[in-house]
């Protein structure tokens, strides 16, 4: 019997992941029922082979989430013992009884996932990465790799290879980006990374992930990766205050924080950002070679940062408004903030966002 991918929305069943001498996930029901874990009755899964989509495949070799996406359990049916993709779990010494362990449906993909634990509950989460690395058997064999029995779960990790090169941060928020974690569960998971050690280099660590630590941020804010950014390391700051540490304690920048004034400019052009390219980029290619000249001197200077103080002068019908529209367009499609005036309202109106040099610099006019 094969099981075979279907085309209605996936179910998904959360794993329990504990240790030996743990009973907080034992299930505990109605009389006769399991009193064992999912963790336990994997360990107890069939031995021998099944075949999965015409291809012969083994027991042991299933690791713990590939085990309960293929098989679901059920009471034993003594009329489907020995039927086909019926299989029997192997017997256990807690009195608990013995389930059938079935194929599932062919109707609905199902997947499983062992439930998310963070670094500093120590050896749960290498016991969670052996799981989902190979296939065990139980806890002890969770333990042992070629042939040898290590003292811990850490020990058993690191032998098998899982946080070589201390990579053991980058797996970690790379494991929370795959399984879909927001944003915000990424940075706390980050925050308990740093204050425990983990992160022999956080600066890399942040600029590998910063885009998906900031990700919420960053869409709260028309897609400005400036804002998302900054608005990422001013709560991974107040995070690590909680724990005495701050950003600079690991070399991190630090979130620069604007102004209500120029968050508002960022926000109001960056979700037209690409218009404002698009526009920009349509009257630059009808620019003559003067304009262009201009135009690309002081777009040069500024994304540059160099200082610059140009005066642009011209009879009417020039194109000396169309060249600075066409600035301010490209510009703040970078996300930059520019903020265009002139000395009467009626001429700041001919450009987007335009300002009169009074309220803007807050000049007051002579008494």
């Amino acid at each position: 019997m094969g099981y075979h991918v279907a085309q209605k929305e996936p179910a998904v069943t959360a794993l329990a992941i504990h240790l030996p001498d743990s009973t907080s996930h034992h299930q505990y029901t109605r009389p006769g029922a399991s009193v064992l874990s999912s963790l336990h009755r994997y360990f107890l899964r069939p031995t021998g082979t099944f075949t999965l989509d015409g291809i012969l495949r083994h027991f042991d070799s299933l690791t713990y989430a590939e085990y309960f996406s293929i098989f679901r359990l059920a009471a034993i049916d003594e009329n489907k013992i020995r039927s086909p993709g019926y299989f029997l779990e192997q017997p256990n010494n807690l009195n608990s009884p013995r389930r059938h362990v079935i194929f599932r449906s062919s109707v609905r993909v199902h997947l499983s996932r062992i439930q998310s634990i963070r670094p500093s509950q120590g050896e749960l989460f290498y016991l969670r990465s052996i799981l989902q690395a190979r296939a065990c058997r139980s806890f002890l064999d969770a333990r042992t790799v070629d042939g040898i029995l290590y003292n811990s779960y850490q020990d058993a990790a690191n032998a098998m290879g899982l946080f070589d090169d201390h990579n053991e941060a980058i797996y970690a928020i790379l494991e929370g980006v795959q399984s879909l974690r927001t944003p915000r569960q990424l940075r706390v998971l980050l925050v308990h990374l740093l204050v425990n050690d983990c992160v022999p280099s956080p600066v890399a660590l942040w600029e590998t992930f910063h885009q998906e630590l900031s990700r919420d941020y960053t869409l709260q804010n028309g897609d400005s990766l400036e804002l998302g950014l900054n608005l990422a390391l001013d709560e991974l700051s107040r995070l690590l205050e909680e724990y005495g540490k701050q950003l600079s304690d690991y070399g991190l920048p630090e979130a620069q924080i604007q102004t209500a004034e120029v968050t508002h400019e960022l926000q109001r052009w960056s979700a037209i950002s690409q218009e404002l390219e698009e526009r920009a980029n349509n009257m630059i290619a009808l620019f003559k070679r003067e304009q262009c000249e201009i135009y690309t001197h002081i777009l040069a200077a500024v994304m540059t940062r160099q200082p610059l103080a140009v005066f642009v002068d011209g009879k009417a019908g020039r194109g000396k408004t169309a060249m600075i529209t066409a600035l301010c367009d490209k510009l703040r499609s970078f996300g930059e903030v520019v903020i265009a005036t002139a000395t009467s309202a009626f001429a700041a109106q001919l450009y987007p966002g335009g300002r009169t040099t009074h309220s803007t610099f807050k000049v007051r006019s002579p008494i």
